[in-house]
């Protein structure tokens, strides 16, 4: 994945502002692209369809709402295809039109479903990953570069977001199993009690009281700077 989709991973819509090098690089269409996109009915048809393949081949997946792509992502398309710009509203005309174009740029650009096999092959490779990436955004980005380098189409956000969960709570068993196989039974007991302790938001070990703050309770005037 280049730097060009690494700059919006965290967002399912085109960015805002495209500088001609990136609209020349990910909006042009070649004689292939302008064949296929000549077998959709209508001007309409065609501006979306085309918006869509270039959004997949570029992030990997289709934009929900495409209202909101940009006016110079319209143009530079429109000039390719040989009509004035317009708005994307009423595209797709109905759920039949916009599936059969997703199932035609899927096979088009050599991109899969994330059906359940592919989420499975996700899933595995997101544990895996978070043993040393636990932050979510970090495995999110792990997630999209995956898909991306299968050519898998990104999934929903909820989807992705439970995946994300379960890869994290596997791979969290799997090191406290690691930890705890050894111990004691004295040993694992105070481990016990400071992983309850950090899953409570308190980091400090049992036993070990939360430093306080003993400036606190001087009178103002006599408060040592710095405490």
């Amino acid at each position: 994945m280049d730097r060009d989709q690494d700059r919006h991973l965290s967002t399912d819509a085109l960015p805002e502002v495209l500088p001609e090098a990136l609209l020349h690089k990910h909006f042009q269409l070649s004689d292939a692209d302008l064949g296929e996109v000549e077998l959709c009915r209508g001007s309409v048809n065609r501006l979306g369809f085309a918006v869509q393949l270039c959004t997949l081949r570029w992030y990997g997946f289709f934009l929900n709402d495409l209202t909101r792509v940009p006016n110079e992502v319209l143009l530079h398309l429109t000039v390719q295809l040989g009509f004035l710009p317009f708005d994307l509203h009423g595209y797709p005309a109905d759920d039949k039109t916009r599936h059969a174009h997703m199932d035609r740029l899927r096979q088009y650009l050599g991109f899969r479903r994330c059906d359940a096999e592919q989420r499975q092959l996700l899933h595995t490779f997101l544990k895996q990953e978070a043993a040393s990436l636990p932050r979510t955004e970090l495995l999110r980005k792990a997630a999209f570069t995956w898909l991306h380098a299968h050519r898998v189409v990104r999934p929903a956000r909820t989807t992705l977001r439970d995946l994300i969960a379960s890869a994290r709570e596997a791979a969290y068993d799997r090191t406290f199993q690691t930890l705890t196989n050894p111990l004691t039974d004295a040993q694992q007991a105070v481990l016990d009690a400071l992983v309850k302790e950090v899953r409570n938001g308190q980091v400090y070990p049992p036993g070990h009281a939360r430093p306080s703050n003993s400036c606190g309770r001087l009178p103002r005037r006599n408060r040592p700077t710095p405490c």
